[in-house]
């Protein structure tokens, strides 16, 4: 409850002169820039030990932060606010693109499927924001850019990878033979040993990687334990586990889920109506598309969202994803106030 009194009213309360978005904005920009070092480091071998544990592979998956999945969203939020203060800088646009590019060979490495995806729409989104005019042509060669850019990482994004698996190999075969110690290893199939597996691309779309069996579990757990709907539990993953015998689960893979869990339908009605803000404000401001920046906050909201179909990333969150729901608070806030003044003008800064 905190977080949300401090985050989504932030933008009304400060005057919206934007001081608290740039100063997160800054915080995500100065994130990627790291991990994109991590992952050099750890791709050319030079990483030190202090940081050994802590940034590491995942079989041939680019991890820090304890989970590929999560440094992969981490990236693509930086991702998407470093390219929208690219287009807005005048003397470091060209430096702020390279960063991007480096966040993004950072997120291939993590092969994290659902945010790559997410990514690419992301990058062309902003794309067609930025070639978009008035005319219908303009459109549908911004929309024909939008899909080339698209396709283009997406082919990118599945070569980076498989350049990394072909290199880990290698390096794990040679190291088989000196003795020397490379940090990951191969399983009697000869593929590189991972904690967190994953099926091909085409059997993981079956059921999102077993996640879809998850969300199944999860329903008939609600139907066992009926009283979770009216007093939530602190328990999910508890609960959830004895209904998806896989392996343990930590929480429902679904923000709006989790949120039905651990606060009940109330919870859930809460966050029905925080995405239907956030829906109603990013496409209203996509749809004017008349300040780039706001376009591309708007567009790392939706894709947050996305991301949270998939992940518990909003609305009830743990210690370990506050950043991800006081940035997607605190933009919304942010989103509001300018679909509000585009509406309506600056007087409509005092009503809000």
């Amino acid at each position: 409850v905190c977080a949300y009194l401090l985050c989504l009213s932030f933008a009304s309360a400060s005057g919206d002169r934007q001081w608290g978005l740039k100063a997160l904005t800054a915080v995500f920009l100065l994130t990627g820039a790291v991990f994109g070092l991590y992952a050099v480091l750890l791709v050319t071998r030079h990483l030190p030990g202090f940081l050994e544990g802590y940034v590491f592979w995942d079989g041939p998956r680019f991890g820090t932060m304890g989970h590929p999945n999560i440094c992969a969203t981490v990236l693509m939020v930086s991702i998407g606010l470093t390219m929208g203060c690219a287009l807005n800088a005048q003397k470091l646009k060209l430096p702020l693109l390279c960063l991007s590019a480096l966040e993004f060979w950072a997120l291939c490495l993590t092969n994290s499927r659902a945010t790559i995806v997410l990514t690419c729409a992301l990058v062309g989104g902003i794309v067609f924001c930025l070639l978009r005019g008035p005319k219908r042509k303009q459109i549908l060669l911004a929309l024909a850019a939008a899909a080339a850019v698209m396709v283009l990482l997406f082919c990118v994004s599945r070569w980076v990878y498989a350049w990394n698996t072909r290199r880990l190999t290698q390096q794990v075969q040679r190291a088989q033979l000196t003795g020397e110690a490379v940090g990951v290893e191969l399983d009697k199939n000869g593929q590189l040993k991972t904690q967190n597996g994953q099926d091909t691309f085409a059997g993981s779309m079956k059921t999102l990687n077993g996640r879809t069996e998850i969300w199944a579990a999860a329903m008939q757990a609600l139907r066992d334990h009926p009283h979770i709907l009216l007093t939530g539990t602190e328990h999910a993953g508890d609960i959830i586990s004895p209904y998806w015998t896989r392996m343990d689960t930590l929480h429902a893979h679904n923000s709006w889920l989790q949120a039905l869990f651990q606060l009940g339908i109330p919870g859930l009605l809460a966050a029905l109506a925080l995405t239907g803000m956030a829906v109603w404000n990013g496409v209203a401001l996509l749809w004017r598309n008349d300040h780039l920046t706001h376009s591309c906050v708007a567009m790392v909201v939706l894709c947050l969202l996305g991301c949270a179909m998939l992940e518990p990333y909003l609305f009830t969150v743990n210690a370990q994803f506050h950043y991800f729901d006081f940035l997607f608070l605190l933009s919304l806030g942010y989103m509001n106030q300018w679909r509000r003044q585009k509406l309506y003008g600056e007087g409509a800064r005092e009503n809000v």
